[in-house]
């Protein structure tokens, strides 16, 4: 970098410090903080405190949840969700002989690991 860039953005950083203090200072009231000041109207007047509470439903909070139905499921990997036990059992067939394979094709497996 060459001195007179350098010296652009150095002093391009600093004017920028100096707007955002003047901007802070400005905008404070006195006796005000930025992390306590009290919450203001639309007209500007300061809001009572008990006007900022919400109202409570203690009676929802008793309420029994339902219970979760599909434990089985993994939260944590991205999957479909399993199909639901059918109501009666398939009849299972006899299992047929694999029919033997005429030709590989591609390279043999790897060796088995140790």
């Amino acid at each position: 970098m060459t001195p007179p860039t350098r010296r652009r953005l150095l002093g391009g950083g600093v004017g920028a410090v100096l707007l955002v203090a003047a901007m802070m200072a400005l905008t404070d009231e006195p006796g005000e903080t930025g992390a306590a000041a009290a919450p203001r109207g639309a007209d500007g007047a300061a809001v009572p405190g008990d006007a900022l509470v919400a109202d409570v439903r203690l009676e929802s909070l008793q309420r029994t949840r339902p219970k979760i139905e599909g434990a089985q499921r993994n939260l944590f990997r991205f999957q479909a969700r399993p199909a639901p036990p059918s109501a009666r059992p398939q009849p299972t067939e006899p299992a047929a002989p694999a029919p033997a394979a005429a030709g590989r094709s591609g390279p043999p497996p790897p060796p088995p690991i140790p």
